[in-house]
């Protein structure tokens, strides 16, 4: 009977993901209502001593005075100066977390968060209900999102939306192997490099999304 035993472990298991998915559609619809979201991405290495978490908290907090929600993955360093940003802007602060072997701890400064375990719900969730996104310095965690979102709007999977890879000295390389060896060899072509803008300045991202979205809806 291991047949079956199998056959109820595989179903069990594709249920659980199911109902991971439907409350996170729930969940975050309703936390959204009709506020836009901002996405902000980053390592959870780089803490407050960084230059990128001040950054990445002021132009959260712009972006929060703006009229924008911020969306996180609920843990520290980046994700909570986006979170602390919106809190401190009195916008929307919300997070997707994930359930690790070391749990990763939420940071204090949202307003509702769910929590998963897997990552493909968990991403789903954080490219779904979001209307652009800001990347900081990351590991690999943080370029399997930006790849993920990217391959989504180059499949015309998700609608193109803003991706700005805030910090130049940190990018530059990374855009320069695209160009020199994907481009180059043909596995790319020039819309997918338009899909992501290098930026160092709070204004100029706060300005184009201001523009972008004056008189967009937030997704369904």
């Amino acid at each position: 009977m291991s047949w079956l035993k199998t056959w109820v472990n595989e179903w069990r298991r594709t249920a659980q993901i199911a109902l991971e998915f439907h409350r996170g559609f729930r969940f975050f619809t309703v936390s959204r209502g009709k506020t836009p979201l901002v996405a902000v991405f980053g390592s959870a290495r780089l803490g407050a001593h960084s230059p990128e978490y001040g950054i990445a908290r002021e132009l959260s907090f712009r972006l929060g005075k703006a009229g924008f929600g911020i969306l996180t993955g609920g843990g520290p360093a980046i994700m909570q100066a986006g979170n602390e940003g919106a809190r401190a802007a009195g916008a929307l602060s919300l997070a997707c977390n994930i359930v690790l072997p070391r749990e990763q701890q939420p940071n204090n400064s949202i307003d509702r968060m769910m929590t998963m375990k897997n990552f493909f719900s968990r991403k789903t969730m954080l490219i779904h209900f979001s209307s652009a996104f800001v990347i900081f310095a990351g590991g690999v965690g943080t370029l399997d999102e930006l790849f993920e979102i990217m391959t989504l709007m180059q499949t015309g999977k998700i609608p193109r939306s803003p991706i700005f890879l805030m910090g130049s000295e940190f990018w530059r390389g990374m855009d320069t192997w695209m160009r020199e060896s994907l481009y180059s060899r043909g596995t790319i072509d020039q819309q997918t490099l338009g899909l992501y803008k290098i930026v160092d300045d709070i204004d100029e991202v706060v300005r184009e999304l201001s523009q972008h979205y004056k008189s967009a809806k937030p997704r369904t």
